[in-house]
């Protein structure tokens, strides 16, 4: 390294911060990385983001209802939860170390799709009863109250669950609809 060229040590500080998980969750409120970082938080992370793309990942940033916002935009990064995520696709033996057992994916993937089509919001009696047939009442209970202490679903009123921050940060929702509704042609073969 030239003499008078210094590494940014927010920049080690940012890594750390956006690896680590608070309360089983990973990702910092944009509000705690500028008292932490400094008032130019937002150039400290896009440098990190250069860096990380190297290596397949990115900095997402998302706003609770699931807008992301650009790095570029300081106003509202403030208010936005910040994380690392992949920036490619998990292959499948990737995948299998990653610890979520295949029905409880089976479960947020169902709760996924449910609420978006259904306006964002779908009941827990609804999501028990699309899968039960497929899958123990219990276990679902379990994979739900899970994906809502985690982030990934929130639940209000009237037990109704909706998407969280988390799932707009760590699940590529569009590839997910894409995917689900995808239906081979009458040519192709079962």
């Amino acid at each position: 390294m030239p003499r008078g060229a210094r590494k940014d040590p927010r920049l080690r500080r940012a890594l750390r911060l956006l690896l680590l998980r608070g309360r089983s969750r990973p990702g910092v409120k944009g509000s705690e990385l500028r008292k932490i970082l400094g008032s130019d938080y937002n150039k400290v992370l896009m440098e990190l983001n250069g860096k990380l793309s190297k290596l397949g990942l990115r900095v997402k940033a998302v706003l609770k209802r699931g807008e992301e916002v650009e790095l570029e935009d300081k106003e509202k990064l403030e208010d936005a939860w910040i994380g690392i995520v992949l920036s490619e696709e998990l292959v499948e033996e990737d995948l299998r170390s990653v610890g979520w057992r295949i029905d409880d994916l089976a479960v947020l993937a169902s709760t996924i799709v449910l609420a978006l089509s259904l306006g964002g919001k779908v009941s827990r009696k609804n999501i028990v009863e699309l899968l039960r047939t497929k899958i123990p009442e219990w276990r679902i209970d379990v994979a739900l109250d899970r994906f809502i202490k985690a982030g990934y679903l929130f639940e209000g009123e009237k037990d109704l669950i909706e998407l969280g921050w988390r799932t707009y940060m760590e699940v590529d929702v569009e590839k997910l609809i894409k995917m689900l509704s995808y239906r081979p042609s009458k040519n192709q073969s079962a």
